[in-house]
């Protein structure tokens, strides 16, 4: 199975929150907060491989889903940091960031007014595919000033270019995670020796991506035959 786009989601891992926690020993009995910090969640970072030829990875596993970062302890000890995730995609590979698009209601004054158009039409550049002619009405398309507005209106529609993966071992991190929360000891001050707040983890970047494998000249992929 050859696969050249696919929808994803990916999302990086989120911080660890911070602890409070204050220093108890026998012979330190105020020993004053020792709350450590919460770890950093994991990146998703692409890669580009030149040994791969399609998507089929990502058709098996849509959701990129980074480590979240661990929770801190006492006695200053900070939380473990979150593995990345590191996503190998094919040489010539664009991702586009897909958003949602806000669809306006129409009133019923412009229901009114809208005529029914005919005529065939092309369901990947909605335009008509030939001059079509009816009763008494006539209709002309000039196709030539539209080519140059179909690839505009296909990059719109596909979302915001991100990034083009060409070289081989080339790496963009596609979502940054959150950064982990500071525990109580940080806040500690001169009049405020013991502070009972933390800060929680940092929420990492999510969203929705459109992978699609660009066909370049001089690029051949070659699939297995049966038989």
């Amino acid at each position: 199975m050859f696969i050249d786009e696919i929808k994803i989601y990916a999302r990086a891992g989120h911080g660890g929150k911070g602890c409070i926690a204050f220093q108890r020993e026998k012979y330190r009995p105020k020993g004053g907060p020792s709350g450590g910090n919460g770890g950093r969640g994991g990146d998703v970072i692409l890669e580009a491989d030149h040994d791969l030829n399609n998507l089929i990875g990502q058709y098996y596993q849509p959701r990129l889903i980074a480590q979240d970062g661990k929770a801190c302890l006492g006695k200053g000890m900070d939380g473990p940091a979150g593995k990345d995730l590191i996503v190998k995609v094919p040489c010539g590979t664009l991702v586009w960031r897909v958003a949602g698009v806000a669809v306006p209601e129409a009133s019923d004054d412009e229901e009114n007014e809208q005529e029914p158009k005919s005529g065939l039409v092309a369901s990947s550049t909605k335009r008509p595919k030939f001059k079509t002619a009816l009763a008494g009405k006539a209709m002309e398309y000039d196709l030539s000033e539209e080519d140059g507005q179909s690839s505009d209106a296909t990059s719109k529609a596909k979302g915001d270019l991100v990034v083009d993966l060409t070289e081989h071992g080339q790496r963009f991190v596609l979502c940054k995670a959150g950064r982990g929360g500071l525990g109580n000891r940080n806040f500690a001050t001169a009049t405020r020796q013991a502070p009972r707040f933390a800060q929680p983890g940092e929420a990492g970047d999510e969203g929705e991506f459109l992978f699609e494998l660009h066909h370049r000249p001089g690029w051949f992929y070659r699939l297995p035959q049966r038989g």
